[in-house]
């Protein structure tokens, strides 16, 4: 495969920025659609903004209003266009109201039992899904009463009425958008403590129905490094394991707070154990095959996928790739925390296994000329910029970096590195010069022979 010029602009950020996103949905499990309205709010980047778009597939528009003014608009593919009011100048604010139903065939899984999103949000919420723009979050999901539901942001509220309960969340940090989610269901919870975050497991009450496979085509880059293993005939004492999986998250926790310099942002974390394959991080929560439950009975140290998903809340959430084009420092970095916390739990061997798991695929992506540069800008959909290289010649370019500047100079500048841009996002070329300040010599070799070739 052959790629264009390597330096590439990628897409332009759209001419405003999001600054809220106040939702209300209620999924149908019978027809699986969820019927759904958004409050957005929004302020102008530049002079005469007169149109948003925005990102909605699979969606059907009931209408777009601005507190009594119906608005016109235009669906073109997945693009939604409003039309404003008025035009805008820059940083002025507005918003505008959506009621919608969305259909999807991705990024939302339906069972008769539970629900859940993953990548993209905007097959379930009409939005600017672009991982630069940052925005709080208010979702309010109305779901069967016996059901549990897990969101992004803090619990505010719920409440019966008529069979229904109606789940209200709140998430005050801007973040973006793909880490927008929830999960609805027949769930057990366990929960335990550590420090000032409450850990919880959300798991089936019914037996897992799947295997977990690779990581969900509903991600973008569609592919686990982990070594999750098929589900055992036998159902694990869940007692038993619970306690387990939560003592292992309350280790990796730690880990990486120490190996951040940050504290984790929240005060709940929860791995919600679903049907299907599904392996995705969401803010405040992970979503992880039931059948892996199994796995981790079968193999109490088969702790990657965990660990991963759970890196992600530091590298990939609260500091995330400016665009796709840098995917690779959300799944690479996330990749390499969970090598690196294996190595910290089990030893130095352990380490070496996964980054030689790492190198054969990326190995066999050189072979087969499907290797490309880790900040990769020739992309037009966020599918393109995944695959295996953000992953795995990501986590072997940090350990090359790892190497060359010796452990002591690298967790050092790795720590500068994330508490620097901690809650923005974040790009190559400012980790390079993250690190050079802090080495005090040049990477430009290094980063350009791994990252820009």
């Amino acid at each position: 495969m052959q790629f264009a010029s390597l330096h590439a602009e990628p897409p332009p950020p759209r001419p405003y920025h999001v600054t809220h996103y106040d939702v209300a949905v209620e999924p149908d499990f019978v027809k699986h659609v969820i019927f759904g309205a958004v409050t957005i709010s929004f302020v102008a980047r530049t002079n005469g903004l007169s149109h948003i778009e925005l990102d909605a597939a699979e969606t059907t528009i009931v209408g777009c209003s601005q507190a009594k003014l119906h608005l016109r608009y235009l669906v073109a593919g997945d693009i939604l266009r409003v039309d404003l009011p008025r035009p805008l100048h820059a940083g002025q604010h507005s918003d505008i109201r959506i009621a919608y139903r969305a259909t999807p065939t991705r990024g939302v899984a339906f069972f008769p039992d539970q629900i859940y999103t993953a990548f993209a949000t905007s097959h379930w919420l009409p939005s600017n899904d672009r991982p630069d723009d940052r925005a709080t979050f208010r979702l309010v999901v109305v779901a069967p009463e016996q059901f549990q539901v897990v969101a992004s942001g803090a619990l505010f509220q719920n409440a019966v009425h008529d069979g229904q309960r109606t789940w209200e969340w709140r998430e005050e940090r801007p973040i973006p958008t793909f880490v927008f989610g929830f999960a609805a269901g027949l769930f057990r919870v366990e929960s335990r403590r550590a420090g000032k975050v409450e850990l919880r497991l959300a798991f089936p009450a019914a037996p897992p129905v799947s295997e977990p496979e690779s990581k969900s085509a509903a991600e973008p880059a569609g592919q686990s490094t982990g070594s999750a293993k098929p589900a055992a005939h036998k159902s694990p004492d869940i007692a038993r394991l619970s306690t387990a999986v939560l003592d292992d998250t309350a280790s990796a926790l730690d880990f990486f707070q120490q190996a951040a310099g940050v504290p984790y942002s929240a005060d709940t974390y929860t791995t919600v154990f679903a049907h299907g394959p599904v392996m995705q991080e969401v803010r405040r929560f992970s979503l992880l095959p039931d059948s892996y439950l199994a796995a981790l009975d079968k193999d109490p140290a088969d702790l990657w996928l965990l660990a991963h998903e759970l890196a992600h809340q530091w590298w990939g959430i609260a500091m995330s790739a400016r665009n796709w084009s840098d995917f690779w420092l959300n799944e690479g970095v996330a990749t390499f925390m969970a090598d690196a916390f294996l190595e910290k739990r089990f030893g130095r061997q352990r380490y070496q296994t996964e980054m030689d798991r790492s190198r054969k695929i990326f190995s066999e992506a050189v072979s087969s000329s499907t290797s490309r540069p880790l900040y990769f800008s020739q992309w037009t959909i966020p599918q393109e910029a995944g695959g295996p290289i953000p992953y795995h010649k990501g986590a072997l370019f940090l350990d090359a970096l790892r190497s060359r500047l010796g452990d002591p100079l690298f967790w050092r500048s790795f720590k500068k590195f994330t508490k620097t841009y901690m809650g923005q996002s974040v790009t190559s070329h400012q980790m390079q010069a993250s690190f050079e300040r802090s080495c005090h010599c040049s990477l430009a070799g290094l980063f350009g022979e791994w990252v820009y070739l």
